[in-house]
């Protein structure tokens, strides 16, 4: 693909100097009210190359308020082999200038809304000036009922009395069929966005997001995103002059969003004019301006459009008002630099990418964003499942240091979506989700390195590794019952458990009339209830010292693949306060939402409470420091000591009791939650013989039963009895 000389110095001193501004005084203008019906001119377009052409233009009315910011509209009929190439008023003439005797008088900015024909409206250039001033014209919205023609017109076989500009909410069919077949209903000029580089889910993400924010476009796929390219170009000099292709960027590089129109008026100080209409509609701005040029102009019976790319950037859009695009040439536009590697480890092949997007927080990360997912797709040729794992480094004005992460992610579905979620999240963080202050990217550098293997565990079995010789039943468990084996665990495909049913005592049961293949369903199905709902319940309660560092051993089973056991160590704090809590053992999938507290660097107290992040380097610390999903983590749960205040959140010295925590990474992404009870102990305990025990014999599990409350335990928060 094409990518663009982003440099203004080289572009500028190089011998061959890719652009042309020609040297002459101030382009003459003609006012609104020295225009009147029946007076002739021309227009300048490019259809074709960088070549400029010339078009007849004769005015029909004038419309004093119908114009986008309130002001005056210039209705013309435009006619010559120029239109008739370009299949009339083609997608891409917005900003086409008009001159009557030699004098500009604006641009083409609106045209019929049933068809591409010669009928259009022209922005005046007074309005278009006030850009640089700009000074609101003194008008009320788009006209709401039809302006009379002076003169009747013909066009597309009916004839018109009266014209009727359509709002971006109004439906012009709903309006024609509303106000007669004599009135010529006119939408607002539509500019394509050609997009290069995206293909598929990607180009569609992208589009459903842009058509929302950009209601003067038609998104259309370009060079490089699956157009054809074959057909042959005329270029000629690229002087930048009234007529001129040019072109408005989102995106430059292996990524390119190019919104291709006309230029308008150019300065020989080198400000200039284009389009005649918004492009974003948000005022002061900071967007690239470029050349383009036009690959061919496509005529449709719907809507034609110019199809074409960019040649350099040379200047910089300030500002998107409601009559043009304005901005000043030789001004470097601020944009965001990404470097992108894709290495994909099943056949072996690495790909990259460079691309810069547009340093607007509303676009930035979606931009960001959307071509690493368009490039894992194309590096790797397939969609599905896979293992991903992304790191990330995001440089910028602003931040105290750089935001970077690694993380692994596996998907089941859709690989090159879901992996980058945390990415564009991190993109956010700095940008729009940024209240504190503001932040200017410069660079991102993002590694991702892709596997179709299923790269998972799941924590299956928890149990404390360590536990203190206290007496009986002091150990703890969670997982399947009976002694942590159901007597189906073993068993390692379904043949085999059909096999042990049939040796079972199940004579005599409700099951024992029914054909064989609904009673092994229902068998089956009763495994599993008794295997994972009931016997995940079988817990012993054991004892630990402030101070003790506790061991846990946790069984976790790859995919299809055989058990593994690692233990994982938590000290518990000298100050810990007695009495009982649980210590939870997560795989870092189930975890990293809910420490980062709701996608925004808050804090959860102990208590449920959610507190918002002081400052940007909070929310960034906090996200940085988040466990990642290839992670076994240990949280002990504070005690509630009974003495806090009860509007300790109102406080503005509040002090957060965090859950101790302590993790281990391993190199798979880790699922499931287990939680194992315990008693922190009084230092003036000795053991469990303190407490009232009680093993109930002849029980399938043994229970423990502890009747009477520990004098010397705070009281807190008890899920397991009063």
């Amino acid at each position: 693909m094409h990518q663009l000389k982003i440099s203004f110095i080289a572009i500028l001193v190089t011998a061959g100097i890719a652009w042309a501004l020609p040297a002459f005084a101030e382009i003459p203008t003609m006012t609104v009210s020295e225009i009147s019906p029946g007076m002739k001119g021309v227009g300048r377009t490019v259809i074709q190359g960088t070549q400029i052409e010339e078009f007849n233009v004769e005015v029909i009315d004038v419309f004093k308020d119908m114009g986008y910011d309130g002001g005056p509209l210039i209705f013309i009929r435009i006619s010559g082999d120029v239109v008739n190439r370009s299949g009339g008023i083609a997608g891409g003439y917005s900003g086409s200038p008009v001159f009557i005797d030699g004098r500009l008088i604006g641009a083409i900015s609106w045209g019929p809304y049933f068809t591409e024909g010669d009928l259009c409206g022209v922005t005046p250039i007074d309005n278009m000036l006030r850009a640089f001033t700009y000074e609101r014209t003194m008008g009320g919205r788009i006209a709401s009922e039809p302006m009379k023609l002076e003169n009747r017109v013909e066009f597309a076989g009916r004839t018109f009395d009266s014209v009727l500009l359509a709002s971006m909410n109004d439906d012009p069919a709903e309006l024609e069929r509303l106000w007669g077949e004599n009135t010529l209903v006119m939408t607002q000029a539509r500019t394509p966005l050609i997009v290069s580089g995206l293909n598929g889910a990607a180009f569609e993400k992208l589009e459903e997001f842009a058509s929302e924010r950009l209601q003067y476009m038609d998104i259309i796929r370009g060079p490089g995103g699956g157009s054809s390219t074959g057909v042959p170009i005329l270029l000629g000099p690229t002087v930048l002059e009234p007529g001129a292709s040019i072109g408005v960027q989102l995106a430059s590089g292996d990524l390119d969003l190019t919104a291709v129109g006309t230029l308008t008026w150019i300065s020989d100080d080198g400000r200039f004019l284009a389009l005649g209409h918004p492009f974003m509609n948000d005022g002061p701005t900071n967007l690239p301006f470029v050349t383009t040029k036009i690959i061919y102009t496509i005529p449709s019976i719907s809507r034609s459009y110019k199809l074409g790319e960019p040649i350099d950037m040379v200047g910089t859009v300030t500002q998107d008002r409601n009559t043009m695009v304005a901005g000043y040439l030789r001004q470097p536009p601020e944009m965001v630099d990404f470097r992108l590697e894709i290495i994909d480890r099943d056949i072996n092949r690495t790909r990259r990418y460079n691309y810069s997007v547009i340093n607007k927080e509303d676009w930035l990360p979606i931009l960001g964003w959307i071509m690493p997912m368009e490039g894992i797709s194309y590096a790797v040729d397939r969609m599905g499942k896979g293992t991903c794992k992304v790191s990330f480094t995001i440089r910028g004005e602003g931040l105290a240091e750089p935001i970077v992460r690694e993380n692994l992610i596996y998907a089941g579905f859709d690989i090159g979506y879901e992996a980058l979620n945390e990415f564009m999240e991190a993109l956010y963080i700095p940008t729009a989700m940024n209240p504190f202050r503001e932040v200017k990217l410069t660079s991102v550098d993002i590694s991702i390195e892709v596997t179709s293997e299923r790269r998972t565990l799941d924590i299956i079995r928890a149990r404390f590794n360590n536990a203190p010789n206290m007496g009986p039943g002091a150990i703890g468990y969670s997982g399947p019952g009976n002694s942590g084996t159901n007597e189906y665990e073993e068993l390692e495909n379904i043949d085999l458990i059909e096999e042990q049913m049939l040796f079972d005592d199940y004579e005599g049961s409700e099951m024992e009339d029914v054909p064989f293949e609904e009673e092994m369903a229902a068998y089956i199905e009763g495994l599993m209830v008794d295997a994972y709902d009931m016997g995940m319940t079988v817990t012993k309660l054991v004892g630990y010292y402030p101070g003790d560092t506790v061991e846990i051993l946790v069984t976790l089973r790859p995919w299809r693949d055989k058990t593994v056991e690692k233990i994982i160590k938590i000290k518990i704090p000298d100050d810990f306060p007695t009495g009982q809590t649980t210590i939870d053992i997560l795989g870092g999938t189930s975890s990293s939402y809910a420490l980062f507290g709701m996608m925004n660097g808050g804090t959860f107290t102990d208590s449920g409470v959610y507190l918002p992040p002081e400052d940007l380097e909070t929310v960034i610390e906090n996200f940085m420091k988040r466990d990642v999903n290839n992670s076994v983590i240990t949280r002990l749960n504070w005690i509630a000591t009974g003495n806090e205040d009860p509007y300790f959140y109102l406080q503005d010295d509040m002090e957060i009791t965090e859950p101790v925590t302590a993790s281990l990474v391993l190199d798979d992404v880790v699922y499931g939650w287990f939680s194992l009870p315990i008693e922190i102990l009084s230092m003036e305990a000795e053991s469990l013989s303190d407490v009232e025990e009680q093993i109930i014999p002849g029980s399938e599990y043994d229970q423990y039963v502890e009747p009477v409350q520990k004098p010397d335990s705070a009281p807190g928060r008890n899920p397991y009895r009063n």
